[in-house]
């Protein structure tokens, strides 16, 4: 294939491209309920996402507070929120259907275990929260953590008819992406 070629077959992906997002912008305008929905998912991750943000950065400053942060404990705690937003995006992702919303019932379980198993170490932390009240309000944001997940989940999957518009938003996906995949090959 010389230059040309590859030019004018560069112009038609990007010509379907186009033609793709406007026929997903046109179904969105003729179903703005599903257009509402996918910016409703999108602030509940945005919600789920500050919040383990704002969890890691007050774990870090508690640390440092306590004296206990070293150089490799940031940068985990930093790669572990990476990590963990990542996969929130993908449990979450406004664009997809409700099925992998159904993960967060199992993190939320998981989260809800190690609560239960740190519940002891907890309250022996209790006497340090006068002096350290950062540490009290981590400890709350620990307890929420898998009531958050669990709201989450409830909110994205328990409620038919919300599962009904994310069955719409990843069958408009699913289609756009076939009408690429078979004009671009």
């Amino acid at each position: 294939m010389d230059q040309q070629e590859y030019e004018l077959r560069k112009q038609e992906i990007e010509i379907k491209r186009q033609k793709a997002l406007e026929y997903r912008a046109q179904f969105l305008r003729e179903n703005p309920e599903i257009e509402s929905w996918i910016k409703k998912r999108k602030t509940l991750f945005l919600i789920v996402a500050i919040y383990w943000i704002l969890h890691t950065v007050l774990s870090l400053i508690v640390m440092v507070q306590m004296q206990s942060l070293t150089g490799t404990q940031a940068a985990g705690g930093i790669v572990k929120l990476l990590f963990q937003v990542f996969w929130l995006w993908v449990f979450m992702n406004p664009q997809g259907g409700w099925r992998f919303n159904l993960i967060l019932y199992f993190w939320g379980l998981v989260n809800l275990a190690i609560l239960l198993a740190q519940l002891g170490d907890m309250m022996g932390s209790l006497p340090y929260v006068s002096q350290m009240p950062l540490l009290g309000v981590l400890m709350i944001m620990e307890i929420l953590v898998p009531f958050l997940l669990f709201g989450a989940a409830i909110y994205l999957t328990a409620i038919p008819n919300h599962r009904k518009m994310s069955e719409q938003i990843e069958t408009i996906g699913k289609q756009i992406a076939e009408q690429l995949k078979g004009e671009v090959l």
